[in-house]
């Protein structure tokens, strides 16, 4: 799992890694706009995917999915999911998860202590 995305179902790596053996790309849509994961096999790889992307703007994974179609990449989309880029999508976060056991998932237990900490100050 990434850092801005410790949720990520392991489902959707499944997938990814499994996409892959028929399609030249696999990408992840994010809800904010951007993508949370891209994949690509070795024919597939297109680094102008990377190219003159709007960066930390809603229009990154257009932008990077309209480069795979002019590039004709068979392309895989993974179910629509989120990172935590701000303040309030770590809480959205936290949120989400309060009730998963804390030996299931560490990044609780080290927020449940921060946000202990920013509330008593």
């Amino acid at each position: 799992m990434a850092s801005d995305n410790p949720d990520l179902p392991k489902e959707y790596l499944t997938e990814a890694l499994n996409s892959l053996q028929t399609n030249d790309v696999v990408i992840g849509p994010c809800d904010d706009g951007g993508y949370y994961l891209i994949g690509f096999t070795k024919k597939g790889f297109t680094p102008l995917a990377f190219d003159d992307i709007p960066w930390s703007t809603p229009g990154v994974f257009n932008k990077t999915y309209d480069i795979l179609q002019q590039h004709r990449r068979v392309t895989h989309l993974l179910p629509q999911w989120y990172d935590i880029d701000t303040y309030e999508d770590l809480l959205k976060f936290y949120n989400r998860n309060k009730e998963t056991p804390r030996d299931s998932l560490t990044t609780m237990t080290v927020l449940d202590a921060y946000l202990k900490k920013k509330e008593n100050v």
